[in-house]
């Protein structure tokens, strides 16, 4: 029965932490039907702007809170205290944090946001006041998956997502045309979350403002963190700015869209590979040659079944996309939803060359990993955007992901020796990369590419049957067997 819970709890965490990128579709259609082009685009910027801003204002308290749980849990008194002075030196980087970013404001969202004369930078301003002021609520959902209660986990985010969707669409009725509704909206939510969250942390530990806890620790403890998610923010919002500055707000506004249509791909791979990984886990405890053999079975298998879903969703996409997006500038997304779409490929292999990170605890490595490959995508992306605009934006996606694969080979080397199938693994899944990239970047300047990718999309469908079709039969008698 305990483990049936753990599991429950378990899948709350993951969908619920989908969320964040659940309200960024779902309001798709409304911030591309109420906004201009070149809105929606700035809207893109400051909502990232953001993610950056919570990273930093937070600086992985939210996680050491978690340490600091379990470490005085036999001491409830203790406990108290330490997380008490901790809530309260998070109020203290919050005041820092705003009297930091009022001083540097006007200078640095001028030249980040790239503001005109006669453009303000209120909604700049507004949109880092909300990612400053989240701290409590990010340490509140943490102490809740530390307390193992995934109830009020699920209840608190899932009133924070219905209330950033109605204030921001209520917001966009009220104010057409602005950018008041999503950012004041989004600000109105935090803003409400965050006094519910303090109300939540203070009846439980009150709060100490006594700067009393061990700085080193938090510091040695949380700034790799904090380095590992300004890494990730960078692969996932930079080329944003980058093309603001060589390019329009217009064009940004495009690359957006088609980097958000094509999310539903990366919450799909990650689903379906975390739920198997404790499947590899088991192997891995095993032996590594176990780990293999479920690598290059069952792994393999779902891979077959990714790249036929990606393909597939490079030819639909284009197809249902003006059913709800009625701005015809954001139609020129359609080339570059094939590109993205094809550095989707590879995936699932990223996903398995991270699993001995985690079984071994080598996470620590990782900071190595992403700190090489996110240096190489800003050195390929910023001259691939100067010279071939969104494109080679989009093209640039394919490099990121890519680029982490050598480096997290090389960083694996010392404490795992990877052995995968060429025949039943490598091969088809580089094939099967090639020409969806080759084809894809071959018809960008082709919008109407529907029996291209149409053709693609047969031809991968073939190379999986050819390549998987007994692996894919086992697959299914295996889950058949199961139920």
């Amino acid at each position: 029965m305990s483990g049936i819970k753990t599991l429950r709890s378990t899948i709350t965490y993951t969908i619920i932490g989908t969320l964040p990128v659940a309200s960024s579709l779902l309001l798709l259609p409304f911030f591309t039907n109420f906004l201009s082009t070149a809105d929606y685009g700035r809207l893109s910027l400051y909502i990232g702007f953001t993610l950056l801003v919570q990273v930093l204002t937070t600086f992985g308290l939210d996680s050491w809170v978690g340490v600091v749980f379990h470490k005085y849990s036999n001491n409830a008194a203790l406990q108290r205290t330490k997380i008490s002075n901790l809530i309260g030196f998070s109020f203290y980087v919050i005041l820092v944090s705003i009297v930091f970013w009022s001083i540097i404001g006007p200078l640095f969202f001028k030249s980040v946001f790239i503001l005109k004369e006669g453009q303000t930078s209120t909604y700049a301003y507004l949109a880092t006041l909300t990612g400053i002021i989240s701290s409590p609520f990010k340490i509140l959902t943490s102490l809740y998956i530390n307390k193992k209660n995934p109830t009020s986990f699920f209840w608190t985010n899932l009133i924070y997502f219905v209330l950033i969707v109605a204030l921001t669409i209520g917001g966009m009725y009220i104010f057409p045309n602005t950018l008041i509704g999503p950012i004041v909206g989004r600000l109105l939510a935090t803003t409400i979350i965050t006094i519910y969250a303090i109300i939540k942390l203070k009846s439980w530990y009150g709060i100490i403002y006594k700067i009393s806890i061990e700085l080193k620790e938090i510091w040695a403890f949380c700034s790799p963190l904090v380095v590992y998610f300004i890494l990730a923010w960078v692969v996932g919002n930079i080329d944003r700015y980058i093309i603001l500055h060589f390019l329009t707000a217009n064009d940004m506004a495009v690359f957006d869209f088609a980097i958000k249509a094509t999310m539903i791909l990366d919450l799909l791979i990650n689903a379906i590979t975390y739920s198997v990984n404790p499947t590899a886990y088991e192997a891995l405890n095993k032996s590594p040659e176990e780990f293999h053999s479920k690598v290059n079975n069952m792994f393999a298998s779902i891979n077959a079944l990714v790249m036929i879903a990606i393909t597939g969703s490079a030819l639909v996409l284009p197809l249902i996309i003006p059913v709800f997006i009625h701005n015809s500038d954001l139609f020129a997304s359609y080339s570059l939803i094939c590109i993205i779409s094809a550095g989707y490929l590879v995936k699932v292999f990223t996903n398995v060359l991270l699993i001995p990170y985690y079984f071994y605890q080598k996470t620590s490595r990782l900071l190595s990993v992403f700190f090489f490959s996110t240096g190489f995508y800003i050195l390929t992306a910023v001259p691939m955007i100067y010279f071939w605009g969104i494109k080679g934006a989009a093209v640039a996606t394919i490099i990121a992901k890519i680029s982490q694969i050598p480096f997290l080979l090389k960083y694996s080397k010392v404490f795992f020796s990877f052995s995968f199938s060429m025949k039943s693994f490598i091969l088809p899944t580089l094939f099967v990369f090639i020409i969806s990239a080759a084809t894809s970047i071959a018809i960008v300047n082709n919008n109407n590419n529907t029996i291209t990718q149409s053709l693609l999309f047969v031809t991968v469908v073939i190379i999986v049957y050819l390549s998987y079709k007994s692996k894919l039969l086992n697959l299914y008698k295996s889950n058949k067997s199961n139920k």
